[in-house]
């Protein structure tokens, strides 16, 4: 399963949202180029093993983190593919009624019971305190001695601590051998209520292509849909908070992709133009905030990248739906971006925009 799942990963965020009219894919995207059948192989040899139970050695696996440590994005990589890997078997949900100390003990109880399962043996134990895990000389380390790969702990432990406890969950890798700790440590906490919209949606419906409706909540002249998200820096943003300034709430597909990172670049160069007219910019794709933090460092961006995981705000603002990837139909974020004015009602809606002369178009508007 760790390998299946390492595959389908890199796989998936090799997979371009989209392609830019003038783009060269030979050029911007060469590893989906010769390899994608090799890579596609792969996945279907391992998906029969994990339905005949074979589990791969460590040699094996230890061989898959050492390709995916060589990527620059390795850190999302793994924390990814540990969310994915916790995420098999949702406990009962009157779990949730319990105290919490209950709730925490049956969630250090399912993380040893699946990382048993996973990997055939133990990785570490659990210190003194709500949710603490610690662990020397591990698979992780023992592979990576740089320490990206820990980064898939922080990711399993954070998606268990969600489903047993039914909210938002913060692990941070405190200690790591690979900065020169004596141990790995991961201290988990609950940060908040599960990241929801505050006003109750509409249901979403889709046209007879499959394409998103817009939601009535997000029309123009009515009231922007408050949400509360977290965001890359790592701390939680509601839109409400922002009354009183004009908001650009642009939603993009996907972090590190072609037209994304134009766009994201140009808002990056505009920002000044933007705080000039008191006017803030926030972007939201349905990638986790460990996307958004190695997308934010990578290109150096300087507004807030909020992590709708799942796509519940996008689906509110009728911009989630089928997309079409390379003839593959996907669930995903429609480009589009919600001016939203002082008083937090929609002034104005542009719907799959292009990535190119956007944010120039948006900041003229204003005045900018």
């Amino acid at each position: 399963m760790v390998a299946l799942r390492l595959l389908e990963v890199m796989r998936d965020m090799d997979l371009p949202g989209e392609l830019l009219e003038d783009e060269d894919p030979t050029q911007t995207i060469p590893r989906r180029f010769g390899l994608s059948d090799v890579v596609e192989r792969q996945i279907r040899t391992f998906k029969e093993d994990v339905r005949k139970r074979v589990r791969l050695t460590d040699e094996e696996v230890q061989g898959l983190f050492r390709f995916v440590i060589r990527r620059p994005d390795s850190p999302a990589v793994f924390h990814r593919v540990g969310r994915l890997l916790a995420d098999r078997a949702r406990p009962s949900p009157w779990i949730r009624l319990l105290p919490r100390s209950a709730q925490f003990a049956i969630a250090r109880a399912r993380a040893r019971r699946l990382l048993k399962r996973l990997f055939g043996r133990s990785l570490g134990g659990f210190a003194r305190g709500p949710f603490t895990v610690e662990a020397r000389a591990h698979l992780f380390i023992d592979t990576d001695p740089g320490g990206d790969a820990c980064h898939l702990l922080s990711g399993f432990t954070e998606e268990v601590l969600e489903q047993t406890l039914g909210g938002t969950a913060r692990v941070e890798h405190t200690l790591c051998q690979g900065r020169g700790d004596d141990l790995c440590r991961w201290d988990g906490e609950l940060v908040r209520p599960r990241a929801t919209v505050v006003e109750p949606a509409e249901r979403v419906d889709e046209d007879h292509d499959g394409t998103a409706v817009e939601a009535a909540e997000a029309r123009v002249g009515r009231p922007a849909p408050d949400f509360t998200l977290d965001s890359d820096e790592g701390d939680s943003v509601t839109l409400s908070d922002f009354r009183g300034h004009k908001v650009v709430l642009y939603f993009y597909p996907k972090d590190d992709t072609p037209g994304c990172t134009l766009q994201a670049c140009d808002f990056r160069d505009a920002l000044p133009r933007f705080d000039g007219v008191d006017a803030v910019v926030l972007g939201v794709s349905a990638d986790d905030v460990e996307s958004h933090r190695v997308f934010r460092e990578k290109y150096d961006l300087n507004f807030p990248l909020l992590a709708d995981v799942g796509g519940s705000v996008s689906a509110t603002y009728g911009v989630w739906g089928k997309r079409i990837v390379h003839g593959t139909p996907l669930m995903g974020i429609e480009r589009s971006t919600f001016l939203i004015d002082e008083g937090g009602v929609v002034e104005r809606v542009w719907r799959d925009v292009s990535p190119k002369g956007h944010t120039e178009m948006l900041a003229d508007l204003l005045g900018a």
